[in-house]
């Protein structure tokens, strides 16, 4: 299978929740012999393209590392590109990073669509809200925060879930703002929580042990990370 994955931002340019997710997507899918390729914004370091644990990338030179004109214009256009010599089986939208193509895939036509969505305007909104404790920052929040979760961040995740086959929540709670803020997505969204590197994240009372006597912590000492 051939799959095109749109990301505003990825683990060359930052590393949060959604940028580790679709990291792990892409390499996993790679290491089960599907051909990934990632469209996404400019590299910090000019690269345009990359390859790493077999997922290609294609870094945009002329689009900054946010949702504006350049990065829609630009992913439609090296999406086209690439098909041109890439039979591609599915688009997935990291959050809302193929709005652009789902608009023009209604007059082109193309390969269907799976968003992973990892949050809602509203919730950033909810967000931002709850951090707001001087006047500057409740001027900036009216200013810009409100207006571009409305008439920005909204239509385009609205559209983006409307054109997608099917819609991955990332958790329970996510599901249901999903299913509150956007009834478009009734129907069609499934839940698939984020995993964890058990490998890595597990139970060791013999590393317990090694970590409190490194520290000097007693055994019955109530340890906080």
């Amino acid at each position: 299978m051939n799959i095109c994955l749109f990301a505003r931002s990825t683990v060359a340019h930052r590393i949060g929740g959604m940028e580790i997710h679709g990291d792990l997507l892409g390499r996993g899918l790679a290491a089960r012999g599907q051909r990934v390729v990632v469209i996404t914004t400019r590299h910090p370091r000019g690269l345009v393209w990359e390859e790493q644990d077999g997922v290609q990338t294609a870094y945009l030179p002329e689009s900054p590392n946010r949702y504006c004109r350049e990065w829609w214009r630009g992913s439609v256009a090296k999406f086209t590109d690439l098909a041109a010599h890439i039979d591609f089986d599915v688009v997935v939208s990291q959050s809302a990073g193929a709005y652009a193509y789902c608009r023009a895939r209604k007059q082109a036509g193309g390969p269907p669509v799976v968003a992973f969505m990892h949050g809602t305007p509203q919730g950033e909104v909810r967000s931002v809200w709850n951090q707001v404790t001087t006047a500057g920052e409740f001027v900036r929040f009216a200013a810009k925060t409100l207006p571009d979760a409305v008439l920005r961040s909204w239509p385009w995740f609205r559209a983006t879930l409307r054109a997608a086959s099917a819609i991955v929540a990332v958790s329970h709670e996510l599901a249901d703002d999903l299913r509150r803020e956007f009834p478009v997505s009734r129907g069609k969204l499934t839940t698939i929580l984020n995993g964890i590197e058990t490998a890595r994240f597990c139970p060791s009372a013999g590393r317990g042990c090694a970590l409190r006597a490194k520290w000097g912590l007693r055994e019955r000492e109530t340890l906080i990370l």
